[in-house]
């Protein structure tokens, strides 16, 4: 649990009620003042953990109420369609799902307010030069790169049996350039068979 890990580790933390959910928040810097921090915050909701930061200095734009339940995202991932979309293409057997979207990465790094990544970038002024990656010329040639690598996916199928568990899975960086993944395919070469079951 983590009372005994924290037991174990001598890692303390600080109990936070924020509306109706109670959580544990771990600073993570040597600041004094959460407000001037960075917490890694732990929570249990219904049965369900959640693992998320906060960044006070954030201001509106931190996204612990939301990441807790409290708030609702402007667009739900329900609503978009995007998670029945991957689950199409990699269902099968599998039953979790997560993605990472590049595109949205590089919106957030050369924008200043194009998604709540460049927002959140462009309030904590993290590194002056950030602004060379945010010219049009920078914007447009990463987001070419981001269209032909648009996504990475993970997946897998989660098995609960009495108290076993087990899972298998995958992941996928997604490619849209035919020329680089044509070039992969042609690839030939020898696998040694192995006698371990461990990939290290």
């Amino acid at each position: 649990t983590l009372d005994h890990e924290e037991q174990m580790s001598g890692v303390t933390h600080e109990k936070v009620k924020l509306g109706t959910v109670e959580y544990r928040r771990y600073e993570m810097t040597d600041a004094v003042d959460p407000q001037d921090g960075i917490g890694l915050v732990v929570a249990v909701i219904d049965n369900v953990l959640t693992v998320t930061v906060d960044i006070a200095e954030l201001g509106d734009l931190n996204p612990l109420k939301m990441a807790l339940g409290l708030e609702s995202p402007t667009q739900s991932l329900a609503d978009s369609g995007r998670a029945e979309a991957i689950q199409t293409q990699y269902g099968k057997n599998n039953n979790s799902f997560g993605y990472i979207d590049h595109r949205e990465i590089i919106k957030g790094l050369t924008t200043v307010d194009g998604n709540m990544f460049a927002r959140q970038l462009t309030r904590l002024n993290v590194d002056p030069n950030i602004t060379e990656m945010r010219t049009p010329v920078c914007h447009n040639e990463f987001t070419q790169i981001a269209e032909n690598w648009p996504q990475s996916v993970a997946f897998a199928e989660y098995k609960l049996n009495g108290e076993q568990a087990s899972i298998k899975g995958g992941f996928v960086v997604e490619s849209k350039n035919k020329v680089i993944v044509d070039a992969l395919k042609s690839i030939r070469g020898v696998l040694t068979e192995s006698n371990s079951d461990k990939s290290f």
